[in-house]
C-alpha cells in the first residue's frame, strides 16, 4: 500500500516594484535555512484579498506604501508539505518613500535586478516561476 501525504494549500501575494530602469526590487531572505532572493510579499490572512495582502506585506517588509497598478498573474509551487499559490501584482511606491529592510530578522539585503541578472543568482521557487512567465511573454512588466 502506498501512502500519499495530503498537502496543505497556502495562499500568498506580493508585489513587483520596478525602478526607472525596469529592474525588479527583491529581498534577500537568510532565515530558517532559506538563503534566496525573493519578491516582497507573504501569506494572505483569513478574510483578506490578495491585493490587500500584497500592499500590507510591502509596508511590513519594506516600510513603504504602494498603489497596485494591476494584477500580473499567479503560479503554484511546492514547499515541504505545502502547495503554495502566489499572486503577483505590479505596484508603484508612493512618492517620497525610500524602501528599507523592515524585517532584518528575516532579510539581510535588498536590491534591484534586471531580468537578465536574475538567472545568475539563487531565487525562490516563486521568483523562478515569475521569471519563466516573464521570459515566456505571459507576464508583461510594462506600465
Amino acid at each position: 500500500m502506498v501512502y500519499q501525504r495530503e498537502l496543505t494549500m497556502l495562499r500568498l501575494a506580493g508585489c513587483v516594484m520596478l525602478d526607472n530602469q525596469k529592474r525588479l526590487l527583491l529581498l534577500h531572505r537568510n532565515k530558517g535555512g532559506l538563503v534566496q532572493w525573493e519578491l516582497p510579499g507573504g501569506k494572505i490572512d483569513e478574510g483578506e484579498d490578495a491585493a490587500a495582502t500584497a500592499v500590507r506585506e510591502i509596508q511590513e517588509e519594506l516600510g513603504v506604501d504602494v498603489v497596485i497598478s494591476r494584477e500580473l498573474g499567479s503560479a503554484e509551487f511546492e514547499a515541504p508539505d505545502t502547495t503554495c499559490h502566489y499572486s503577483w501584482f505590479l505596484a508603484d511606491i508612493l512618492s517620497g518613500a525610500m524602501p528599507h529592510i523592515g524585517e532584518p530578522q528575516t532579510f539581510d539585503d535588498m536590491r534591484y535586478f534586471s531580468v537578465e541578472e536574475l538567472s545568475m543568482v539563487h531565487v525562490s521557487s516563486n521568483m523562478a516561476n515569475l521569471l519563466k512567465a516573464i521570459q515566456a511573454g505571459q507576464v508583461d512588466l510594462s506600465a
